[in-house]
């Protein structure tokens, strides 16, 4: 049980709480919900932002909290970036060849890119490639602009082609930044509510 003390460090909690939602996700999305799946984990992708955020503004905060806490965000991001959009496919688009190969490249690229993360996924700042945190996001949008003109397997697998397409790359991705929180928060929530709501039923 020493274990749940990192959880006292808020930025690890936040990620813990980012975790748990992505679990949560995968339970929606196993049991027919799809859209309230996506809505939901999209909290999971704002929780990922602000524990960075709240990490680097705890004062005294011990090189143990900071390790632990690394750990776990990578753990978190490799379920709710990768795992979860890998099932996701999974249970929208059936156990086909093309979702099953889908999913394990995602998965595999995203491990590759956590893996890496400290040593060879920056340049000055900035993320090398698009990182696996905003794969849900691209599914939402998406989801939300195309939902009512293509089947959603077609979406997802096309998203889900295009995210490892940008994974793959050298193109550097600003992380986020000042008045970006408020942005990603903004667009978090608006997606979340259109998803679990405005789209009719939750299942």
């Amino acid at each position: 049980m020493h274990t749940l003390k990192y959880l006292r460090d808020p930025a690890n909690a936040i990620t813990m709480i980012g975790l748990i939602l992505a679990f949560w996700g995968i339970g929606l999305a196993l049991n027919g919900c799809p859209n309230a799946a996506v809505g939901l984990v999209l909290w999971s992708v704002f929780a990922d932002h602000m524990d960075g955020l709240i990490a680097k503004r705890t004062k005294n905060r011990s090189e143990a909290m900071a390790e632990m806490g690394k750990n776990l965000d990578s753990f978190s991001d490799l379920v709710s970036g990768c795992l979860f959009p890998a099932i996701f496919l999974l249970t929208t688009g059936g156990t086909t060849l093309l979702s099953i190969a889908t999913g394990t490249v995602l998965i595999g690229i995203g491990a590759l890119r956590l893996g890496t993360f400290n040593t060879a996924s920056h340049i000055d700042g900035d993320n090398v490639g698009l990182p696996i945190i905003y794969d849900v996001p691209a599914i939402a949008v998406s989801i939300l602009i195309f939902g009512s003109s293509f089947p959603l397997p077609a979406i997802v697998q096309m998203v889900l082609a295009l995210c490892i397409l940008l994974h793959f790359t050298h193109l550097p991705v600003p992380r986020i930044r000042g008045l970006g929180y408020p942005a990603i928060l903004a667009i978090c929530a608006g997606a979340s509510a259109l998803l679990m709501d405005g789209y009719g039923s939750i299942c």
